[in-house]
C-alpha cells in the first residue's frame, strides 16, 4: 500500500474517531433508529411466505446399496425420483421484538437526556451523560447486528434460487450446484442440530452463487415440508 493512501486512511480514521467523539450521541441515536427500520424492513420482505418445489433424481441404475436421503428428519426413497414442496416460515419474533424494544428505550434516553440528538459534546468525557452513552454506542452494535441479519436473510430468502445440496450435518457444511453445474458451498451451522440430515435446500444469488444459505443455517426462518412425492426411476 502507498504511503500516501496510508496517510490518508489515517487521516479520515482520525475525523472519524473525533466526530463519533463529539456526536456519540448522535451516533446512539443513528444506530438505535437502523436496528428499528431494519427490523420494520425485514418484515414487509415477504419471504415467510414463500414456497417452492425442487426435484431430486433416484440413485443411478444398478447403485449398491445407496445412502436414503434425509432432510427435516424425513427419509426419501432413493431409488425412486423425488419431487419436495416446501414453504418458509418466519421465526424468532420475539428476539426481534426485544431488541426494537431496546432500540425504542436507547432512542428515548437519547431524546430525554440530550434533546437533539446532533447537538455535539463541547467538552468530550466531562459528564456522566457522555460515559452513560459511550457505553451504549458499543452495545448498540449488538441489536443493530441482530437486526440487519433479519433483514438480510429475508431479502436473500425473497430474491434467491433453491437447490438441493449434500450436507455434512455436524458441522454444517454443505456443497451444490447451481442451474449451470457449477459447484458451490459454505458452512452455516445447523440451527437447530439435525443430526439424521444429510441433504439440503440451498438458497443462493442467481447472478452470483456464492452468495448463498443453507435451509439448517437458516437464524430467523426455518424450512417446512408441505409433501414429497415419488415416481418410479426408469
Amino acid at each position: 500500500m502507498k504511503p500516501t493512501l496510508i496517510m490518508l486512511i489515517g487521516a479520515i480514521l482520525l475525523v472519524a474517531v473525533f466526530l463519533a467523539e463529539i456526536y456519540v450521541a448522535a451516533l446512539v441515536f443513528v444506530l438505535s433508529c437502523a436496528t428499528v427500520l431494519l427490523i420494520l424492513a425485514g418484515t414487509l420482505i415477504p419471504a415467510h411466505s414463500r414456497t417452492g418445489h425442487l426435484a431430486l433424481p433416484a440413485a443411478e441404475p444398478g447403485s449398491f446399496n445407496p445412502v436414503w436421503p434425509c432432510l427435516e428428519n424425513t427419509k426419501l426413497d432413493p431409488y425412486r425420483d423425488q419431487h419436495v414442496r416446501f414453504r418458509i416460515e418466519a421465526k424468532g419474533f420475539g428476539l426481534l421484538g426485544i431488541v426494537g424494544i431496546v432500540a425504542f428505550v436507547v432512542i428515548t434516553l437519547v431524546l430525554s437526556l440530550h434533546g437533539n440528538p446532533f447537538r455535539p459534546y463541547r467538552e468530550v468525557g466531562q459528564s456522566g451523560e457522555y460515559v452513560l452513552f459511550y457505553v451504549v454506542t458499543f452495545a448498540s452494535f449488538v441489536p443493530a447486528g441482530i437486526a440487519g441479519s433479519w433483514f438480510l436473510e429475508s431479502i436473500r430468502l425473497a430474491s434467491s434460487t433453491a437447490a438441493f445440496g449434500s450436507l455434512d450435518p455436524h458441522s454444517g457444511g454443505y456443497t451444490f450446484c447451481d442451474r449451470y453445474g457449477a459447484r458451490h458451498g459454505g458452512t452455516k451451522k445447523p440451527m437447530p442440530p439435525r443430526p439424521n440430515d444429510n441433504i439440503c435446500v440451498v438458497f443462493y444469488d442467481p447472478t452470483n452463487p456464492g452468495i448463498n444459505t443453507s435451509s439448517t443455517g437458516l437464524m430467523f426462518h426455518r424450512l417446512r415440508l408441505e409433501a414429497t412425492s415419488a415416481q418410479g426411476a426408469e
